[in-house]
């Protein structure tokens, strides 16, 4: 059975998409795994995923400690770090308001 030109031509494509899920997927691993050995290209992917769950988990900030005492909620924690972040840097400024500081300073 020989498949016509426009079936050929459909599976040119899905093998084309396919190659791209397969890179997306390989990326995904290399940028959630973050290790030396991901350079040496072991394909452990079983052995990548723990090391990143591991990475995961340890990084997780379970609580802060505030003037109240220990916050637990995700959402209190959230508001914290919003705030922390504005006093030390300042409110965020349109992209606009930076270019026009870089036109003052040059022009």
């Amino acid at each position: 059975m020989t498949l016509s030109d426009l079936e050929l031509s459909n599976l040119k494509d899905l093998k084309g998409k396919l190659d791209g899920i397969y890179k997306e997927e390989d990326l995904f691993w290399r940028q959630r795994a973050k290790h030396r050995w991901i350079k040496n290209e072991d394909l452990n992917t079983q052995y990548f995923h723990q090391w990143a769950t591991l990475r995961r988990k340890l990084n997780w900030v379970h609580h802060l400690n505030s003037d109240f005492g220990e916050v637990t909620n995700i959402n209190k924690m959230t508001d914290m770090f919003r705030s922390y972040y504005i006093r030390l840097l300042g409110r965020r400024r349109s992209p606009l308001s930076w270019w026009m500081d870089i036109y003052a300073l040059i022009g």
